[in-house]
């Protein structure tokens, strides 16, 4: 029997159709070893070198692609990156890890709201996947959300308690937060995992005064029109400054409030402490010399406390001396965030008891919404007791609110507040002021 020349050419090409794969994952087998050598040792360039051979002997690799998109990433080649990320998910377009590399790099770039919807996309499947939350945590971060982004650390860390990014996040979520102490025992527990991280060295060199902004001064300006009485406009300037300490945090300021002809300057100080993981508290003092309508001192103290991962329950309470008695203020409430933090949700009951010991009641909601990045609206109502020159009534109030990060230490402001006080009159606030921190 004879075989044409066709019939056996065509055999061998399917015969080496079928080796290909094999021959292809023993080439590259030895370079990708070498690859993963180099990326341990941190030497980007030169696995970035040879995830590009192993690529040329297996053109379209998934895998490949996307170590190779990291490496260009930690080398701040994010355009490359993304370039190479994008292929990978072209490829294997359901494979959640591509997408957890691909949220990393988008977040890298700035591009928190891209970077936030892959991600929400990986935990939507995999809501306890602790490399996500943890990665959801570090955008927080990059966005000047320290407090945001410690509770996605720390969920992480209950999913995988030795997730080395989680806690190099805690450590830098609190070094953000001014709190060099808790920083760097977190970067010295990142060290015992493992003592040959760069990125751990590198956070434990610096001395503590070349850390993250630890002050802040913010100023700002109001005026009042009221209607359905006699009285004059208002007009209020405040003054603030608050200094970021380990743990904790201590400020000062100064209120000049103008009604009716007369004059009244507040001086007041206050201190913040952070108790234990997810537990922190608030005290406030304050003092008018000689008040007409503002009261002649207060006291406040407040209290936050997780309830679970993203809640938290809420409780202050106040003292007012006015010359015609005490109004005494108590209030409790729970905060929830939504959306990966983008939207934050307050409720509280208030309670309120005038100089004749009087009982009001009411309560009050609010909504903060961040729809991009640097940006945060906030919208509020209440319909509770306020004190007014020492006189409580029941106030229905609307508010509203936006700041907008002009850069990442520069943050403007502006406020309106409608005030509908019982028997009594209406008011129209605008309140302008920017804070800065260095």
């Amino acid at each position: 029997m004879k075989i044409s020349a066709g019939i056996i050419l065509a055999g061998m090409l399917a015969a080496a159709s079928a080796a290909w794969p094999a021959f292809a994952q023993a080439e590259a087998g030895p370079i990708l070893d070498a690859a993963g050598a180099a990326r341990r040792a941190q030497d980007f360039a030169g696995a970035e070198a040879a995830y590009l051979r192993a690529l040329a002997i297996r053109p379209g690799d998934a895998e490949i692609l996307t170590q190779l998109a990291l490496v260009q990433g930690f080398q701040a080649h994010y355009d490359a990156a993304l370039a190479s990320i994008l292929r990978a998910e072209a490829a294997a377009p359901a494979d959640l890890d591509i997408r957890l590399a691909k949220a990393r790099i988008l977040g890298w770039m700035g591009r928190y709201a891209q970077a936030s919807e892959a991600l929400g996309q990986v935990l939507t499947a995999r809501p306890d996947d602790a490399d996500a939350l943890a990665l959801q945590g570090r955008i927080a971060l990059y966005q000047n959300m320290p407090a945001r982004a410690r509770d996605a650390f720390t969920l992480a860390l209950r999913r995988d308690p030795k997730n080395l990014d989680a806690i190099l996040g805690l450590g830098d979520a609190a070094r953000s937060a001014g709190n060099e102490r808790d920083a760097r025992a977190y970067y010295a527990q990142a060290q015992v995992l493992d003592p040959t991280s760069k990125d751990v060295a590198e956070r434990l060199r610096p001395a503590p005064d070349a850390a993250a902004p630890r002050w802040q001064v913010s100023a700002a300006a109001g005026h009042s029109w009221l209607s359905r009485t006699t009285l004059g406009d208002w007009s209020e300037q405040s003054l603030r400054i608050e200094r970021l300490l380990d743990g904790a945090s201590v400020w000062a300021g100064a209120v000049h409030a103008q009604r009716f002809g007369l004059d009244d300057t507040e001086i007041a100080a206050g201190a913040g402490l952070r108790f234990a993981d997810g537990v922190s508290g608030t005290v406030e003092a304050a003092t008018t010399p000689d008040a007409d309508f503002l009261p002649s001192w207060r006291l406040g103290a407040g209290l936050n406390a997780r309830l679970g991962d993203r809640t938290f329950v809420l409780a202050d309470g106040s003292l007012r001396r006015y010359a015609t008695g005490t109004v005494k203020g108590v209030s409790v409430g729970l905060e929830q965030y939504l959306f990966d933090g983008r939207l934050d949700l307050t409720a509280r009951f208030v309670n309120s008891f005038d100089p004749a010991n009087r009982h009001l009641t009411g309560y009050s909601v609010a909504a903060t919404v961040t729809p991009v990045d640097r940006l945060r609206l906030r919208v509020g109502y209440a319909d509770a007791p306020e004190s007014d020159a020492g006189v409580v009534a029941g106030t229905r109030s609307l508010s509203g609110g936006i700041a907008f990060d002009l850069t990442s230490r520069l943050v403007l402001r502006v406020d309106y507040l409608h005030d509908d006080r019982a028997g009594s009159y209406l008011r129209q606030e605008l309140v302008a002021g920017l804070s800065f921190r260095f």
